[in-house]
């Protein structure tokens, strides 16, 4: 029992270190992700598309996603298996993120990505569970994606319905500002809250918890 108890934590760091060497290997340069969430009445959500066009921001398309969750090496990292399906796609991607402080006193999340083989995210997946013994978080996204630009700088919005987060599913607005490194994030904040309040018509308080986060909290409950 020890012994397979040791080869599986063994494994685990094992596959935790090779999936960080791979994103990092595979990868653009990272970049801090200046992201606020919103939540968001249904009715808001139906509403959006047309306000958003309105203020000249373009649909780039709609896609179903399914978060799986590796467990992490250290508190505060994430590393995310993606399958995303779209109209005649199907892609998976691996994520690797963690907290960055900035000079400022905040924090934001730095970001690693690459597309993956429909192999390679099996074999993830399948070795993960084995090592941690138990099945691995994984919620569902319906998302609809929209870019435009707000005084020099790109931003996605998108509108998703989330399901299987127990009570903290519904509708959420997302909005991102992609930062260098280096770069200071203080101006991307304030355009994210002030876009938000041209958006929707007053301001809102963000949600502070990421959706990993609620779905750890629904599984307490």
């Amino acid at each position: 029992m020890r012994t397979n108890s040791g080869f599986r934590a063994l494994l685990l760091v094992f596959l935790q270190n090779a999936f960080s060497w791979y994103v990092y290997r595979k990868a653009r340069k990272g970049h801090l992700e200046v992201e606020r969430k919103f939540s968001i009445s249904a009715t808001e959500s139906e509403s959006l598309p047309l306000r958003l066009r309105e203020l000249e921001f373009r649909p780039t398309g709609s896609v179903t996603m399914t978060d799986t969750f590796l467990p992490p090496r250290q508190k505060g990292e994430m590393m995310r298996v993606r399958d995303e399906v779209s109209p005649g796609s199907l892609r998976s991607v691996f994520t690797l993120k963690s907290w960055v402080k900035t000079r400022d006193g905040g924090k934001e999340r730095q970001e690693s990505e690459c597309e993956v083989s429909s192999l390679l995210r099996t074999l993830a997946i399948i070795c993960a569970r084995f090592a941690a013994q138990k099945e691995l978080l994984s919620f569902s996204k319906e998302r609809a994606v929209f870019e435009g630009t707000l005084n020099g700088k790109e931003m996605t919005v998108c509108i998703d319905r989330v399901s299987g987060l127990g009570k903290y599913s519904g509708h959420f607005l997302e909005l991102e500002v992609i930062v260098p490194l280096g770069e200071e994030p203080q101006a991307a904040r304030a355009e994210i809250f002030n876009f938000v309040e041209t958006l929707l018509g007053s301001p809102r308080e963000d949600v502070k918890n990421s959706y990993l986060e609620m779905l750890e909290l629904s599984r307490q409950s």
